[in-house]
């Protein structure tokens, strides 16, 4: 029996800036936020990433 493959989910940056925000703000863990959000933990490390590059990158 084959596993079905999820379609790809796609989160626009509002989405995502939402989601750290929370992070920053209630000193969660990269897991209690994933839960709560239902998505990955590397996705929110991988975003976290990508949004401190992109400020550090304008200063």
């Amino acid at each position: 029996m084959k596993k079905e493959r999820r379609t790809p989910r796609h989160f626009d940056d509002q989405f995502r800036l939402s989601v750290l925000k929370d992070y920053y703000e209630s000193g969660a863990s990269y897991s209690q936020i994933s839960r709560k959000y239902d998505v990955s933990s590397g996705n929110v490390i991988a975003w976290e990433r990508k949004y401190m590059n992109l400020n550090s990158a304008t200063l």
